[in-house]
């Protein structure tokens, strides 16, 4: 079998599956390449977009879905809302600046 027949999304080079270590040591490669000096592993990838997401105002319930968690408590580990966030979020809903408008 070749990596062109091969059932796998990121096949080896006989066209089986590659393992979890593959996948980290060539991130490992990319980011020493790179030169970076920071660590690069697929779950930093991972919690990377998850705290996008939620940073760019996906629902957590959605993201909990998109992520494949059986709770919200494991999303809400991605979730660092910064404080320019809360203050939008609460001036966006605060009844008393609703009645301030008027």
């Amino acid at each position: 079998m070749t990596t062109n027949d091969s059932i796998y999304l990121f096949p080896d080079k006989y066209g089986n599956h590659i393992t979890v270590n593959s996948v980290q040591q060539y991130l490992r490669r990319l980011a020493q390449r790179a030169g970076l000096d920071v660590k690069v592993t697929p779950h930093i990838f991972r919690h990377t977009f998850g705290t996008n997401a939620a940073a760019r105002g996906v629902n957590a319930f959605i993201l909990k879905e998109i992520m494949g968690h059986s709770t919200i408590q494991t999303t809400s580990r991605y979730t660092h809302p910064q404080p320019d966030d809360l203050k939008a979020q609460h001036n966006m809903f605060s009844m008393v600046n609703e009645l301030f408008k008027k």
